[in-house]
């Protein structure tokens, strides 16, 4: 991969799995839209520490490990829309410079017991959120002011 690339679009593919090398040191905005991509393991995003943006909407992603975006510490728009995630992903919490987290068309389970996006979504009020709560009806920008009373701390 070249050196100085600094956009890669991978979409409509085949790709079902996301294998590590798919980022280069200069890669600041990656799109892996619409393809059949299921899981985002822990390592398969590692060497995308550059990244400022990631679309990964119109995939089948089911699960994300708690690391995978683990050293993506300049990322400010995350995109998993229209998915097959139920819980909202704890690797969500380790993102310090988010801005924008689009997780629209995903069937989330939000409930009280999730303190960590509580809490992330306190310390990042400025940051725009689109997606629902299923279960609850609620929009997950809302889901702060509807479990305040169980936030600790």
């Amino acid at each position: 991969m070249p050196k100085a690339l600094m956009a890669l679009l991978i979409v409509q593919a085949p790709l079902t799995h996301i294998h590590g090398g798919v980022c280069s040191p200069s890669l600041t905005y990656l799109r892996l839209q619409s393809n059949h991509i299921q899981t985002v393991e822990r390592h398969d995003l590692d060497d995308c520490y550059n990244l400022t943006y990631l679309n990964m909407d119109d995939n089948d992603i089911d699960y994300i490990s708690p690391t995978a975006f683990d050293g993506m510490k300049n990322l400010e728009s995350l995109r998993l829309e229209n998915n097959r995630l139920v819980h909202i992903p704890t690797t969500i919490g380790n993102l310090t410079s988010l801005n924008f987290l689009y997780l629209e068309g995903n069937r989330l389970e939000c409930t009280c017991q999730t303190l960590w996006f509580l809490q992330w979504r306190q310390s990042n009020l400025k940051a725009h959120i689109s997606g629902r709560c299923s279960l609850l009806g609620i929009e997950l920008a809302d889901f702060h002011s509807h479990c305040t009373g169980s936030i600790v701390g």
